[in-house]
């Protein structure tokens, strides 16, 4: 995990760097907690069991004028996959089931297809970027095996998604649909098997949370 410290720390700068970006005519900022659906895509073969965890979101939106905005994020998310049995071993790779926590940041341009005064439907999609903060194998007798040395530090993968922002007064009530691809194999190439296949990560989530918002409408002018 030691090793992960510079790359948390290097995603927190650049989160802070995007949210003073943009000259904003309304802020939000805000929590989510919700549920994950994760699983482990091949070249050629499709992984495991889906594995069910947890998401925590901290976010500050950002509308640059009434259709466009930026949105970061700094979440703790499980991924990985399940097993139910000891048939679930895959004998091609030779691996136990992956169970990961991973620290992710994503940076989402977001678009407001619907003007409403109390909702608001809004799609949005970036960069993900994400360090993992746990990584085990899971063995067919239900012990672990840490798998962080076979890791790759840094993953790379894209979100998309839509939100439904519910206002009221200032608070603003996220309800909010995402999938996640990863883009590269999230193992070491010492760590793949002679098939050399690559691994990647799929991750569906629903989230719901609470903001508060900072009009600056009426100081700026389009």
């Amino acid at each position: 995990m030691k090793r992960n410290l510079g790359g948390l720390f290097a995603g927190i700068l650049l989160v802070l760097a995007f949210i003073q970006s943009a000259p904003a005519i309304e802020l939000s900022a805000g929590a989510r907690l919700g549920l994950n659906v994760s699983g482990i895509l091949g070249d050629t073969v499709k992984l495991m069991m889906p594995r069910f965890g947890f998401n925590f979101e901290a976010f500050a939106s950002e509308w640059i004028n009434e259709r466009f905005g930026l949105q970061e994020e700094l979440v703790i998310g499980f991924r990985g996959e399940s097993m139910k049995s000891a048939d679930s071993v895959n004998p091609v790779l030779g691996i136990y089931p992956n169970q990961f926590i991973y620290f992710e940041v994503p940076i989402l341009a977001k678009w407001k297809f619907l003007k409403m005064e109390k909702f608001r439907p809004v799609l949005y999609g970036g960069p993900n970027i994400a360090f993992p903060i746990i990584a085990d194998a899971v063995t067919v007798n239900g012990s672990t095996i840490d798998w962080m040395p076979k890791t790759q530090p840094v993953d790379v993968g894209a979100t998309v998604g839509l939100s439904l922002d519910m206002i009221r007064g200032n608070a603003v009530i996220p309800i909010d649909v995402r999938y996640t691809m990863g883009f590269i194999d999230f193992l070491k190439r010492d760590a793949q098997n002679p098939y050399d296949l690559r691994l990647t990560h799929s991750v569906l989530s629903v989230s719901v949370g609470l903001g508060w918002i900072f009009d600056f409408s009426k100081k700026k002018e389009f």
